[in-house]
């Protein structure tokens, strides 16, 4: 029998050890343990994910910081998240919003196990443009989401959502534990306990005992602490539930808005899609700006210079806009439905990086006596049709799901272009 979710063991190191799922299932459901329970720092380290500015013209990275959660703390975040998902997903079928948050959510998809993805929620959106006249698409992004939710908001979400005049001793632990929280920085922890990167990819054991804790890390003044009073961390088991359950008056507000104007509502955690009939254009940019600061206590904000606005209209007809609309990953210009070129770029340039390395690892096997011919299977399995799970495979999933065999043709030529990487650096 499968065992629920927030009960399943991290394969992750951390400061504790994993502990039986006897003793988690004991402790986490017992609220009086909870609402005394010692959360310990979290562990946070930063991913710089490439980025293409448009108006510079040159890919930067975004850096995105992570933070992660004990095997226990987790145990307890999962748990709570748990509890308050039954009731999110009622207050959002009783606002009629089930179809309008997409992110963090699961979709059931009829026929299929897997469940709806970014892939059906684009070819949705882009499918009822298709049945309009004349329509404007707004593609807006939040600036700093999770580090900007506010934590009055959030508590008084959270207590709406129960039904209580205020949290419980255990919620209201839970709900400081992901508000106020500390973490400690992975490189600088490195740095204080004397290890590297072999330790932290082979080695199972927690990263170090009580008294090291102590002394190299809380004594040292590596913890530290969020005193904002905005911010919930990326990463938790329970931050995604928290970000759309912050959000829940603003989508009420403006999927309201939107439904008055004839137009489409959706929201991926901070992107929002607002697609109106022509006439409203001018309404949209003002009501959607007012209508989050008004419910995130002025906390969220639109990040301006990410807004791209799409305009659609239908000549002779034939649908097309001036900007192609860029959501969730792909481009529609009203007629045809692509993988954005940015993510095809970065295909590129993962499967540029893999032949570098595989090349520099013959290299140096010739020169250790062995063989110096590449190896091939690990890169066809990544970067062609030859692989099952993998981007090429992912685009020929994303033409058939959408009926767009434009997609397919993007990535039609990916086995002539690694078999001249490949020869390129076999005659290097």
């Amino acid at each position: 029998m499968p065992i629920e979710k927030w009960l399943e063991r991290r394969g992750y190191v951390h400061f504790d050890r994993p502990i039986a799922i006897e003793q988690v299932d004991e402790r986490v459901r017992d609220p009086n343990y909870v609402a005394k329970h010692s959360f310990m720092p979290l562990i946070g380290y930063t991913i710089e994910e490439p980025r293409y500015k448009r108006s510079e013209r040159e890919v930067v990275l975004k850096p995105r910081p992570i933070r992660y959660a004990s095997h226990l703390d987790s145990h307890v975040f999962g748990f709570y998240a748990a509890l308050l998902e039954p009731q999110y997903e009622e207050a959002l079928a009783a606002q009629g919003l089930t179809d309008s948050v997409l992110a963090y959510r699961k979709h059931a998809l009829p026929g299929s196990q897997r469940g709806k993805c970014n892939i059906h929620f684009a070819n949705e959106a882009f499918e009822w443009i298709k049945q309009q006249e004349n329509c404007v698409a707004f593609a807006f992004d939040v600036e700093g989401f999770f580090d900007s939710i506010d934590h009055l908001v959030l508590k008084e979400r959270w207590r709406c959502l129960l039904g209580t005049q205020e949290l419980a001793n255990d919620h209201y632990r839970v709900f400081r534990a992901i508000t106020k929280y500390s973490w400690v920085e992975l490189d600088k922890m490195s740095k204080a306990l004397g290890f590297g990167r072999n330790r932290l990819e082979k080695s199972r054991e927690p990263f170090c005992r009580p008294k090291a804790f102590r002394e190299n890390i809380a004594k040292a003044g590596l913890i530290e602490v969020n005193r904002k009073n905005r911010g919930i961390p990326q990463g938790s088991p329970i931050s995604s539930l928290l970000s759309n359950l912050a959000m829940f008056h603003f989508d009420c507000a403006m999927a309201a808005n939107v439904a008055s104007w004839g137009g489409l509502y959706r929201r991926y955690s901070d992107d929002i899609l607002v697609v109106v009939p022509t006439c409203f254009k001018d309404q949209v940019s003002q009501a959607t700006e007012a209508c989050l600061s008004e419910h995130s206590n002025g906390s969220l904000t639109l990040n301006t210079g990410k807004t791209v606005v799409s305009s659609f209209l239908r000549d002779n007809g034939i649908l097309q806009a001036d900007e192609p609309l860029s959501y969730l990953g792909f481009e529609f210009d009203g007629r045809k439905k692509l993988i954005r070129p940015k993510t095809l770029a970065r295909f590129q340039r993962r499967m540029i990086q893999a032949v570098r390395s595989a090349a520099r690892a013959a290299r140096k096997a010739a020169r250790n006596g062995g063989s110096e011919e590449i190896y091939r299977r690990e890169l066809y399995e990544r970067f062609s049709h030859k692989g099952k799970r993998n981007f090429i495979k992912y685009a020929y999933r994303c033409a058939e799901v959408m009926n767009a065999p434009e997609m397919k043709r993007q990535t039609r030529r990916h086995w002539e272009q690694l078999h001249r990487l490949l020869e390129n650096h076999i005659t290097d």
